[in-house]
């Protein structure tokens, strides 16, 4: 018969948490000042992180939490011995809205009632488990709440003599009291305690319950998913706890299959595609552990060498009526299928089945190239993929490499200095190699966010850059210069507050004397003839500059 853990044991030292906070004797007094956290403003926060490991953690998150950092010192104020550098490590890791938003008394539950599970279970929490799977509080996008005290003083008597015990009881409750039904809002998915009261919620709500459940009680959990099922509607969640040295899977819907990892290979047939176990702060690939699977390793090459950092690239499964890309790609691949030291390429590790490789690039003008290769994965296969990305001359136009002809340059009197002394007029002629004219708005995004690319590509390509700001003078010249080295003759720079380099080179302004097409890039190759031009926003812009010097044959 099981032996159900008596609650009467919690009791004294819950009591002594929650009624009795003098009890934890703080740092230093509480601080109640207003305004961000300055370090040498408060040497007595200083001074009481002394040289703990995470003292320079915690000084920064103080600073990243703006006008919050008062109630996340306090909180660690109220706590010391190993329960104040547990909070510490949880303030460090946190992310940056939780550190904006985080109550002291939110962060306290969590960490007393963590710390409880490590002495008053009938089981032991696995102390390299502890921080990860049991004391950190966020689950998935859900807002944060105190919701471990309302668990534990409600559902104590799930607790077994195992963690085995704790889970299977949880998996139980959870799929007699928790009905799944679609998502029908947009935005974070609700906190545990809401999902309770509610009585239903999405696979992902409820698996989040289990978890919150399983980590009020001591059973080390994260949850587990396929985004994508191939051949099949959407994918599917459940979780996975650690119990006897391994971690297992828990199924809320499904509480006999407890522990059964053939469970999705007999639910979903061959469309198991990627399968990744989430916590707070980490991801993990874990396919192979769930159906059979195979290596796929990808090479990319350009002009016969291999490109080691393209990235414009996905993986697709069929779901419901459309190719979904395998975003959980990206996490870290399971320990066991790592790639080893020195290999290149991109590994993924795929359940067998149908995909495509579907991967881009820009022809000169900034127009996407895009091609699709099929992939089929049969258990234990190791497949490597060699994916060309030069565009064959045969899918180009003569209006992709030149599309339209300015010679001369213009010639334009200012009638004052630019950022040359020497200068007091626009060049009637270009630099010797290859030259690129950069018109930009100051003000406006696209200009904000691509001209820094064009400046980095020329500094590695040794073009020279022509840069005209238009609009306010001195908003143009201060932008220029954050991203401009002040010894690179290479790269100059002109006021246009008035447009008129611009106008001079096809950018006319709206009826209202906005120039809409900025930024402009113009790049001439040695023999002065325009090999790229690109109006408007383009974030791929230093790939279609370095394409256009690679298709023009001059280096």
């Amino acid at each position: 018969m099981k032996t159900k853990f008596k609650t009467y044991k919690l009791l004294p030292l819950i009591a002594a948490i929650l009624l009795f906070p003098w009890l934890s004797a703080p740092a230093v007094q509480a601080v109640e000042l207003e305004g961000a956290f300055i370090a040498d403003e408060h040497p007595e926060v200083v001074e009481a992180l002394g040289d703990h490991e995470f003292a320079e953690g915690v000084l920064e998150a103080l600073t990243d939490a703006g006008t919050n950092w008062t109630e996340l010192w306090g909180a660690l104020e109220s706590l010391d011995g190993i329960t104040w550098s547990h909070g510490c490590w949880l303030v460090v890791n946190m992310p940056h809205l939780d550190r904006l938003e985080m109550t002291r008394s939110t962060l306290l539950e969590h960490v007393r009632f963590a710390y409880a599970t490590r002495d008053d279970l009938p089981y032991t929490v696995p102390q390299e488990l502890f921080r990860e799977y049991i004391l950190t509080y966020r689950i998935g996008d859900e807002p944060v709440r105190p919701w471990r005290s309302n668990i534990w003083w409600n559902y104590v008597d799930l607790v077994g003599n195992s963690t085995s015990e704790t889970a299977q009881a949880i998996n139980q409750w959870v799929a007699d009291n928790l009905t799944v039904r679609e998502r029908g809002f947009f935005g974070s998915r609700p906190d545990p305690l809401t999902i309770i009261a509610a009585g239903s919620g999405t696979e992902s709500d409820i698996a989040g319950v289990a978890i919150a459940m399983c980590k009020t009680f001591g059973v080390p959990a994260r949850s587990a998913r396929v985004s994508v099922l191939g051949g099949e509607e959407g994918g599917y969640t459940w979780l996975e706890v650690y119990s006897d040295g391994e971690w297992i899977p828990m199924y809320p819907d499904h509480p006999e299959a407890f522990g059964d990892m053939s469970f999705l290979e007999r639910e979903f047939s061959n469309n198991v595609t990627v399968v990744s176990a989430t916590a707070a702060f980490t991801n993990q690939q874990v396919t192979s552990k769930y159906t059979d699977t195979g290596i796929v390793r990808i090479y990319f090459n350009r002009n016969g060498e291999a490109v080691d950092d393209f990235e414009h690239f996905t993986i697709s499964a069929w779901n419901d009526g459309a190719w979904l890309p395998l975003d959980d790609l990206g996490f870290d691949l399971e320990e066991d299928r790592m790639t080893a030291e020195g290999d290149e390429g991109f590994p993924a590790v795929l359940g067998d089945g149908f995909y495509v490789v579907q991967y881009g690039v820009r022809n000169p003008r900034g127009d996407a190239y895009i091609r699709t290769v099929p992939l089929m994965v049969d258990a234990g296969d190791e497949i490597e993929l060699d994916l060309i990305l030069d565009i064959p001359a045969s899918d180009f136009d003569p209006v992709d490499l030149v599309r339209r002809n300015i010679d001369p340059l213009p010639e334009i009197d200012f009638g004052y200095a630019a950022v040359e002394p020497d200068t007091f007029n626009f060049p009637s002629a270009l630099s010797e190699g290859y030259n690129c004219i950069l018109i930009f708005d100051p003000t406006a995004e696209p200009s904000i966010r691509m001209v820094p690319l064009v400046i980095e590509w020329a500094r590695g390509s040794g073009a020279s850059v022509l840069g005209i700001g238009v609009g306010n003078e001195i908003a143009s010249h201060v932008f220029w210069m954050e991203h401009v080295r002040m010894n690179d003759t290479r790269i100059r720079f002109f006021a246009d507050p008035d447009g008129t380099i611009a106008e001079a080179f096809g950018q006319t302004p709206n009826d209202e004397g906005i120039l809409t097409r900025l930024p402009c890039v113009v790049l001439f190759n040695p023999g002065q003839e325009i090999v790229y031009l690109q109006d408007e926003y383009n974030l791929s812009v230093a790939e279609g500059l370095q394409r256009a010097v690679e298709l023009s044959g001059t280096e």
